[in-house]
C-alpha cells in the first residue's frame, strides 16, 4: 500500500472505535481514532488523514456535520469520507451521498477482507 493510507476513524463507541482501528492496521492503514467532532477536528489540525471513515449517529454532532466540521479545515477539503452505520436505509445513504461522502457501508462489519478491499477503493479513486 502506498504512504497515502491514514485513516481518521470517528466513532463514539469505544469498542466499535478500537476494533476499526485494530482491524485497519491489520489491512495496512495508519490510523487514528477519535470519539467525536470536536476531537476529530483537533485530529485533523495535527494531521490531515487520506480518508474520514465517520459513525454516522454520534450524540453531539453527526457523521454529517462531523464531515463538514472537518472538511472546513486546511487541506482537508478534498479528504475522501466514508459513513459507517447500522441505518441501512436509502434515504439515509442518499442524504450521505449528497452531504459529501464517497462511500457508505453499513455495521456490523461481517467481511473484513471486503470492507478493507472498498476502503481501499475508495482511497484509490482519482478526485
Amino acid at each position: 500500500m502506498s504512504d497515502r493510507n491514514h485513516v481518521l476513524v470517528i466513532d463514539d463507541e469505544p469498542d466499535t472505535l478500537d476494533m476499526l482501528c485494530t482491524l485497519l492496521q491489520t489491512g495496512g492503514f495508519t490510523t487514528a481514532g477519535v470519539k467525536d467532532a470536536d476531537a476529530a477536528v483537533e485530529q485533523v489540525r495535527e494531521r490531515v488523514p487520506d480518508l474520514f471513515l465517520i459513525d454516522y449517529m454520534m450524540p453531539e454532532a453527526d457523521g454529517m456535520t462531523t464531515l463538514q466540521r472537518c472538511r472546513a479545515l486546511p487541506g482537508a477539503k478534498s479528504v475522501r469520507a466514508v459513513m459507517l452505520t447500522s441505518d441501512s436505509r436509502v434515504s439515509t445513504l442518499e442524504r450521505a451521498i449528497s452531504r459529501g461522502f464517497d462511500e457508505y457501508l453499513c455495521k456490523p462489519i461481517l467481511d473484513h477482507d471486503e470492507f478493507l478491499l472498498r476502503l481501499k477503493g475508495v482511497m484509490a479513486r482519482v478526485a
